[in-house]
Parts: C-alpha cells; sequence; structure tokens
C-alpha cells in the first residue's frame, strides 16, 4: 500500500473523533457512506450552467453540450463521471464542440428508475446514441477512457458512419486477468458491505491505486468520487459493474473479439504506463501491434486516467492528433 493509502487510515480515528466532538453525525453518516445523498443536493454540487438532464431511457442523463466545431464525445470510465474530463474542456471548446455525459449507472445520471434498473453495455451504447440523435450529431470523434474507451472502438466498429476518428484512453479491451480487488468487491462480506456502506477512505485508497503519482490526487476530487457513490443506485450499478466484468473476462493469451482488429478510423491511444487495473504491457502493447501505424502516446509516470491525472501533457499531444487529422476529415480553419 502506498504511503498516502497508509497515511490515510492513520488518521481516519482522528478524523472521526473530530466529527463526533464537533457534533458532526451528519458528517459521519456522509463520511462512511452509509446514506445516499439527494440527487437535488449532488445537482446543487457538481452540476453547473452548461449541465442539462435530458430523458433517455428512463433516466435524466446528465449532459453537457460546450463550443462550437467538429464534434468530440468524451466517455469516462466506470465509477466516474464526466467531470474527469474538467482539464480539458476549457480549451478543447475553443475550437471543438464537446459533448460529455455521465454515463448510465455513474456520476449525476444514476441507473433507470431511479436505481431500480440495470446496468449492461447495451443500455449505455443504446443511452449514449440517443443522446447524440438529441443533440442532431451525425459524426464526432470518440474519446473514451477504461470502460468508456471500450463503447468507443465498439461503436467505431459497428457505427462507422457515426464514428470518424477514435481516441482510446487505457481503454478496456485486449484479454487480461482483472485485479483481484475489481473482484473481491463483488464477493462477501465486501458485496453486502458496500450495500449499506461506501466510506471516503475506501474510495480514496481505490483513487490512490489508480493514479501513477497519487501527490496528484486532490482531496476535493477524492469527495467528488465518494459523493457520485452515493447517488440513489450507484451502489447497485457498482456491483452490477463489477459482476458484468467478471461475466465478461477473457484470460491473458485468450482469443481477442474480432472487431478490435477491424476500426478503420484514424485512431490515437494514450496509456498510462503505471496503470494496475489495464496494463500497458499486456494491453496497450497490443493496440501497438494491431495498428502500427496509428498514433500511440505512453506516459511514464501516470496511471488508469492520464487524461484526469497529467491533463495539460496529455491535452498537448490530443490537439497534435486531431490537427494532424482534421484536414484529411475535410476540417480546415
Amino acid at each position: 500500500m502506498r504511503q498516502n493509502s497508509r497515511r490515510l487510515l492513520g488518521g481516519l480515528t482522528v478524523t472521526v473523533l473530530i466529527m463526533l466532538t464537533t457534533g458532526g453525525c451528519s458528517l459521519i453518516t456522509t463520511y462512511f457512506g452509509f446514506r445516499d445523498i439527494p440527487v437535488e443536493d449532488l445537482q446543487t454540487e457538481y452540476a453547473n450552467s452548461e449541465s442539462e438532464f435530458i430523458p433517455v431511457n428512463d433516466m435524466m442523463v446528465h449532459v453537457r453540450d460546450e463550443g462550437s466545431g467538429p464534434v468530440l464525445v468524451l466517455l469516462h470510465g466506470i465509477l466516474s463521471s464526466l467531470h474527469t474530463w474538467d482539464g480539458w474542456v476549457p480549451t478543447l471548446s475553443q475550437d471543438y464542440r464537446v459533448i460529455r455525459l455521465d454515463l448510465p449507472g455513474f456520476g449525476l445520471t444514476g441507473l433507470p428508475g431511479n436505481g431500480s434498473g440495470d446496468f449492461s453495455l447495451e443500455l449505455v451504447t443504446d443511452t449514449v446514441l440517443k443522446i447524440l440523435a438529441d443533440r442532431h450529431v451525425e459524426k464526432a470523434t470518440f474519446i473514451g477512457n477504461s470502460f468508456g474507451g471500450e463503447v468507443s472502438w465498439r461503436l467505431a466498429v459497428e457505427h462507422p458512419e457515426l464514428v470518424e476518428r477514435v481516441v482510446l484512453i487505457d481503454a478496456k479491451s485486449f484479454p487480461q486477468k482483472w485485479p483481484f480487488v475489481l473482484n473481491l468487491v463483488r464477493r462477501p462480506p465486501l458485496r453486502t458491505f458496500s450495500s449499506f456502506t461506501i466510506p471516503r477512505y475506501s474510495v480514496a485508497i481505490g483513487l490512490y491505486q489508480v493514479y501513477g503519482d497519487d501527490g496528484r490526487l486532490s482531496q476535493d476530487t477524492i469527495t467528488r468520487y465518494h459523493h457520485m457513490m452515493l447517488r440513489p443506485g450507484n451502489r447497485k450499478a457498482m456491483l452490477e459493474v463489477m459482476d458484468w466484468i467478471e461475466e465478461n473476462e477473457r484470460p491473458d493469451g485468450a482469443e481477442p473479439e474480432a472487431g478490435l482488429y477491424k476500426i478503420s478510423q484514424p485512431l490515437m491511444t494514450m496509456w498510462g504506463k503505471k496503470d494496475a487495473w489495464i496494463p500497458y504491457e499486456k494491453v496497450g502493447k497490443q493496440w501497438e501491434a494491431a495498428y502500427p501505424d496509428a498514433t500511440h502516446v505512453v506516459y511514464k509516470d501516470a496511471g488508469h486516467i492520464p487524461m484526469e491525472e497529467i491533463p495539460s501533457q496529455t491535452l498537448m499531444d490530443l490537439l497534435a492528433f486531431l490537427d494532424a487529422t482534421n484536414q484529411s476529415l475535410g476540417y480546415t480553419e
């Protein structure tokens, strides 16, 4: 366990004592995740003037549609939200139309029926397509991280008329064995435990694992991830996502899905070399071998979410790729 994780656990008792002595019962309830946070309270804290809530598939999907120009669709990974792209959007929206959303089961969107519905890849993909139809988008560049990367490459293969470029960031894709912690969460006693409590420190430990340098992780970011987990329905979604991952797991060395070799659009991959969830050595390198003429960038000190961890550096590389391919797609200044 990393130094920050040990320090976090060591300070837990002190934190609880401070809460108790200051009469912070509600703070303790939230800190340990003993109850959900109402959607309205989360919207007050984490939506802004650019936020829209669009009715799709029995959900009110949180969407931000900013800027003008060629369309970029940003899709986050599991247990995350559209806020993971905050470091990119102010610059991207100067020359592009940037559409990002909280995918079903995550962020402010939640699951259908306010948490009573089920998570599935089909639900996520259909929701993305319907949001883009609502936005009158006919062509877009898809940029996806982790699970959002899988949605992106699948759409590139299944809907080539819609997807004109693909940027995959530590994308779920080639067969791999998943980290023990992901499978541990879905089994007793943690499965039962997480159904009624998700402590902030457990979320922090998970984030420290997905950052390459946990010193880059702010307390506000930890709080946001924790609060999003406490949206009604998101605990259920977390467990369903873990079930889905294990049910669809293919071990190292298994035959990859045929679709992974059928991307015809301009392609870029970004990978954090310290990614412990979807390792560069086992997965990222397979993209390099499969698409030697694509653009591939590796960040030696970053982890699973490099666009959040090192936004300036990753944004610079993304803009270079977009500039290099704009003309071939008919986009001129």
